[in-house]
């Protein structure tokens, strides 16, 4: 897994979550302990509570300088929450999978554990599968699409494209769904 770290508080929390949100729904994890956080009292001493964030929900969200002002729900009823950008340490795209780390704003407990994606900057380097870290300014290098091969030689034919059985017509008296099974 690569983690994207950022460096600068808020190169930016808001930006990277408007481009996280643009492409789809985004898991935040905060620290509800932070003074300003306002959500409802039974997760108010989560250190890691994860809250799902998507404009899909039509439930009013607002990203302001100071934080997420948004309408959530929790066990089916609406709560004014209140989401300060420093209380965020952790955003990850359900679209892509991608995870955008905050380092400086994770919590301590959270920190001292070494929990994987979170080295530790003074500890030597033992595993070589160590997660690749960059950071959210940068731009990946774009990989070399491999060269098409000419060589013939050894390649198989193609089977024949098979095509599924067609359904059975509907019976009367039952309505059918409107997915199906495919093997």
């Amino acid at each position: 897994m690569e983690v994207a770290m950022s460096r600068s508080p808020l190169l930016n929390k808001r930006q990277v979550l408007e481009r996280l949100l643009d492409a789809g729904m985004v898991l935040v994890a905060l620290d509800a302990r932070h003074a300003d956080v306002e959500v409802p009292s039974q997760y108010r001493g989560d250190m890691q509570l994860r809250l799902n964030l998507s404009y899909r929900f039509e439930l009013p969200m607002k990203l302001t300088d100071s934080g997420i002002e948004a309408s959530l729900t929790f066990d089916g009823l609406p709560f004014s929450c209140n989401l300060p950008w420093d209380a965020i340490f952790l955003m990850v795209s359900h679209t892509t999978g991608q995870p955008v780390l905050f380092r400086e704003d994770v919590p301590q407990e959270i920190a001292s554990a070494h929990l994987p994606g979170l080295p530790d900057p003074d500890a030597p380097d033992l595993s070589p599968r160590r997660p690749k870290l960059r950071l959210i300014a940068e731009e990946a290098p774009a990989e070399p699409e491999p060269e098409p091969s000419t060589d013939v030689s050894d390649a198989a034919p193609l089977p024949a494209p098979q095509t599924p059985p067609p359904s059975p017509p509907p019976t009367s008296g039952k309505r059918r769904g409107h997915l199906r099974v495919v093997k």
